[in-house]
């Protein structure tokens, strides 16, 4: 049936959609109701391949973690550091490092571990193969991340990155606007590299590194589509996740030294 009205884009019915879902998580925090039923809802958003996201490049790289990003981590706001060199070593969304909370950090067979869930109310995740553990790796322990975080803990704050607050129900939301704007200031024009181009990057660089793609989907929280893998992804031995973020994170010591005198010169 043609009823001949007027209609809306999927982008205008996730916002709407994202709106009346905080009311009913006040709700059900309230104990009005005890389930949102809006949880998993979402409109479907079409791209045409032109719009789709691209991998940042070696050089793209380079100016990202430049001088000028190194430069934030003695600022007051810390996560314009950190965040982007968790999405290089992880490949992990926006919004899973946004909402990390200190205790979402565990140390597992000697090994430190981000775990990404839904754990607390203020979390939520893309779907049931987004719930994972993801390995730190060794060069975000070089640049003191746990100092960072105990830091943070010590300050009585019970999220990683204290200083964001939600904007349209999502933490990311904010460090999305600032990213965007940072890339560009560095040269990074197209609109197609954003945070999530750290997600692509990833894919590419762990196949072109022959890492296999159970480990890949394991690691990065995507589904299969088959039970066995999604039930039992979450086994998959950490240190063949370790090796995997070793690899993504290769190329980030070299960029970062690169500049080491420049900072002590401007500290």
């Amino acid at each position: 049936m043609n009823l001949d009205l007027p209609t809306i884009s999927p982008v205008t019915v996730n916002n709407q959609i994202r709106k009346v879902k905080a009311l009913l998580n006040w709700c059900q925090g309230s104990g009005l109701i005890t389930t949102n039923p809006l949880e998993q809802m979402r409109a479907i958003v079409p791209k045409r391949p032109k719009e789709q996201r691209l991998s940042f490049s070696e050089t793209d790289l380079g100016l990202i973690f430049g001088l000028p990003l190194q430069q934030q981590r003695h600022t007051s706001l810390p996560w314009r550091y950190w965040i982007p060199i968790i999405g290089l070593c992880t490949g992990a969304r926006l919004e899973e490092i946004c909402q990390l909370h200190t205790d979402d950090v565990l140390s597992i067979d000697g090994r430190h571990v981000f775990r990404i869930s839904d754990e607390h109310p203020d979390q939520h995740l893309k779907n049931s193969a987004s719930k994972r553990l993801v390995p730190i790796s060794n060069v975000l322990l070089e640049l003191g991340f746990m100092a960072y975080l105990e830091d943070v803990t010590a300050k009585g704050h019970q999220r990683i990155f204290p200083e964001l607050v939600k904007r349209r129900d999502q933490y990311g939301h904010s460090v999305s606007k600032w990213f965007s704007r940072f890339k560009r200031n560095q040269g990074i024009t197209d609109d197609r590299k954003t945070f999530h181009s750290f997600r692509h990057r990833a894919v590419d660089a762990l196949r072109e590194a022959g890492i296999q793609d159970s480990i890949i989907q394991c690691l990065l929280g995507h589904s299969t589509n088959t039970v066995t893998f999604d039930i039992y992804g979450s086994r998959m031995p950490l240190h063949q996740l370790q090796h995997a973020v070793e690899t993504l994170s290769m190329t980030l010591r070299d960029h970062l030294s690169a500049h080491d005198d420049e900072i002590e010169k401007n500290r």
